[in-house]
């Protein structure tokens, strides 16, 4: 499973003030959003904040770990600097890994796997800075992932309405600060190199997928897409946004066999931006018009998102970045249960669906993305892109894993720089069931399917009584709920005959 710590981000109601470089610049500091103003006057924890010691000097954060059926297990670990820029150099004495809160390998023990590994950029970068910097001589270059970007970009009449943000120099539309935030985020090899696929798609009432024909690493053939869709007047009030989503996680299940691969190291990134309500169910060709009807969508769209993480041996990450208000309207409640008579008509033109984005993102494996909200497409696209910057720099540490004892919840790192030691964990947010190591099987598929088999033959000799004490309920229950069973089909049929 490979993640990036971004989940459990809260709605943010009000646009901030944050550096953005000159043009369509990105801010690159993650933990410069550490504290937001969020909707109601709560306050949002950071994005990606460590669960460690947050005035530790050297912060750490686990960011991904990875369970192969052979081999070493393998964890992604930031470590930055007051600067908020990764610490070059480390070596294995410098690491300890945490397996439920455990000291397991380390640099002084004698794991023959265990080994730390770090982006070739980073050192480069460090060294720019600073001419005098040295590095491990042992370390080895490190790029361990390479990403399919699925986008989904909202295309409804509100897209087109005009947009200030602070520190640029002009009034666009919320579609032109989109297509180029995205335009920056992917115009050079900086970050995402030429291993990195592209697909951008849209959605009205109805699905728009004629800006590019599939996934490509061509940047000029993205550029092409941008400009295609600003070329696009939005339109219509109602939004296919579920629809859209489902589009795209099809796309994702139906090549399942590219993020399983081993040896590919390669993960889906469903990115969707939106000012919009959930409108559209096109599978059933109508308008979504009660808050109740948007619910079963949503809860059969989190479901969904399981399906594909599971497909994709969690190898997905989701980002539900919402630009515009967000809040309460009428009887449409972020906690709790809906009003009856809630209409998607009456709230739909007042705040974005902060409830349902709270549901898909429960669906979420923890690292596996995350639902944030802002006035400006520029603040959110700079979140999601300092994940992948800590990513692409971080740490790599390899260990061999543990033995026995069933599976641990929780894996972490600890890191001693000098006199500093700060640590980190993540922990699964769901279970799922993981395909055993071939060489922990005894038995062949053949005994097993013989074993099987055997067990069904025996059930249907079994004595009745102990059936029905295995099921929790005597013969005679049992008859008299058959008995009901028949009486309610015949009462079913009855008008019918008449």
């Amino acid at each position: 499973m490979i993640a990036s710590r971004w989940s459990g981000l809260v709605p943010i109601a009000h646009s901030i003030a944050l550096p953005l470089v000159l043009g369509l610049g990105l801010v690159t500091a993650p933990r410069q959003l550490a504290a937001q103003e969020g909707g109601d006057g709560e306050q949002a924890p950071a994005a990606s904040e460590s669960s460690g010691d947050t005035d530790c000097r050297y912060p750490v954060d686990v960011l991904w770990h990875k369970e192969p059926e052979d081999g070493p297990w393998r964890m992604g670990v930031s470590v930055l600097n007051e600067n908020q820029q990764q610490v070059a150099g480390l070596t294995e004495a410098n690491f300890q890994v945490l397996i439920d809160g455990a000291a397991t390998s380390s640099g002084t023990d004698s794991d023959k796997n265990f080994k730390i590994r770090q982006s070739k950029r980073a050192f480069a970068e460090q060294q720019a800075a600073d001419p005098s910097a040295k590095t491990s001589g042992g370390l080895v270059g490190l790029d361990p992932v390479n990403y399919d970007f699925y986008i989904s970009i909202d295309l409804t009449a509100s897209m087109g309405q005009s947009l200030q943000i602070e520190g640029q120099s002009q009034d666009r539309t919320r579609l032109s600060w989109v297509a180029g935030g995205l335009a920056e985020l992917f115009k050079s090899n900086a970050l995402f190199d030429a291993k990195d696929l592209v697909y951008i798609s849209g959605f009205t009432s109805q699905l728009e997928t004629g800006f590019m024909t599939g996934s490509t690493n061509d940047r000029t053939a993205l550029r092409t897409g941008l400009r295609s869709m600003l070329e696009f007047t939005p339109q219509d009030t109602d939004a296919a946004l579920f629809a859209s989503i489902v589009h795209n996680l099809t796309n994702i299940q139906t090549q399942a066999e590219r993020y399983t691969n081993e040896s590919e190291q390669r993960e889906a990134i469903l990115v969707v931006l939106t000012d919009s309500f959930n409108g559209m169910d096109l599978r059933a060709r109508r308008r979504v018009s009660r808050c109740t009807d948007n619910e079963e969508l949503t809860n059969s769209l989190a479901e969904t998102i399981r399906t594909v993480s599971d497909a994709t041996r969690g190898n997905l990450k989701v980002y539900l970045l919402a630009i515009g208000a967000i809040g309460e309207s009428g009887r449409y409640v972020l906690d709790g249960s809906l009003n009856k008579r809630c209409s998607i008509r009456t709230v739909q033109k007042d705040v974005v669906d902060a409830r349902s984005f709270r549901a898909l993102n429960a669906a979420l494996r923890t690292g596996q993305g995350g639902f944030a909200a802002n006035e400006s497409p520029l603040t959110l696209l700079s979140r999601m892109k300092s994940q992948f910057e800590s990513l692409r720099h971080a740490y790599e540490v390899q260990y061999t894993a543990p033995m026995g004892g069933g599976r641990p919840h929780t894996f972490g790192v600890k890191v001693t720089v000098g006199e500093d030691s700060c640590e980190d964990s993540i922990e699964e947010a769901y279970g799922f069931l993981r395909q055993a190591a071939p060489a922990t099987s005894r038995h062949s598929p053949g005994e097993v399917a013989l074993l099987l088999a055997s067990l069904i033959i025996s059930f249907f000799f079994l004595p009745r009584g102990i059936v029905n004490l295995a099921t929790g309920a005597g013969a005679a229950s049992g008859s008299r709920r058959r008995r009901r069973k028949r009486g309610s089909k015949r009462r079913r049929r009855k008008p019918a005959n008449e």
